[in-house]
């Protein structure tokens, strides 16, 4: 019950800050995260730059020593995403996880690539270049976009059937309404008049049904 009531209670705040005029317009910052992790956005673009700026700027060029901080601040922010569990949809959390799960295998490729490239020959593992080469490019070229793309046909179905769920209800209160209407109308001598006929003609094409062999030839 607990579990139902906080729900909830984060729908409730969801919707209230995209109705409200004061924080509407800073949606596209939260929207994609629950309430009580608003901040998230702000977590994401410190570990961009700490993986795009900070640390080229602290390293030099073609020190490894970049390679090792990187996979170590990816390992721990993935650890801290899946403990928090910050997003919204069960989706997103899933591909932040693989985006995750990518940037380490291919930072593991690139510190076996350097491994394979300047460590003494008595102790190397004597992989494949090409084979090592070819999973780095898949993992970085073929990879990712398709789990992006995958994740982007999620959101794509998922729009398209609440979309799909919003006409179908606003149709059924749009009959609903004009039932509401009908039956608070009084019957006139006309309605009475069609009615009895649209009766006496769906009696008569009942009957011919009935009569009819195919029909009869179902039946059997």
């Amino acid at each position: 019950a607990s579990k139902s009531l906080k729900r909830l209670a984060d729908e409730l705040i969801a919707e209230h800050r995209l109705h409200n005029r004061q924080c509407a317009y800073l949606s596209f910052l939260f929207r994609a995260y629950v309430p009580a992790r608003w901040y998230m956005e702000i977590v994401e673009s410190a570990r961009r730059l700490l993986l795009t700026c900070m640390l080229p700027s602290i390293y030099p060029e073609k020190n490894v020593g970049r390679v090792y901080v990187a996979a170590v601040l990816i390992l721990a922010f993935a650890f801290g995403y899946e403990h928090l569990r910050p997003f919204a949809d069960r989706d997103m959390a899933r591909f932040a996880a693989a985006m995750h799960v990518l940037l380490l295998t291919s930072l593991f490729l690139i510190i076996v690539l350097y491994s394979e490239e300047h460590m003494d020959s008595k102790y190397r593992a004597h992989f494949n270049r090409n084979v090592l080469d070819a999973a780095l490019i898949a993992v970085s070229v073929v990879v990712a976009p398709i789990a992006t793309a995958y994740f982007l046909s999620l959101k794509v179905r998922k729009l398209r059937i609440k979309k799909s769920l919003s006409l179908r209800v606003l149709v059924m209160r749009t009959d609903s309404q004009g039932s509401k209407a009908e039956s608070k109308r009084a019957p006139t001598a006309d309605d009475e008049r069609g009615s009895t006929s649209s009766t006496d003609e769906d009696s008569r094409d009942l009957e011919a049904d009935l009569d009819s062999p195919r029909l009869l030839w179902n039946m059997d």
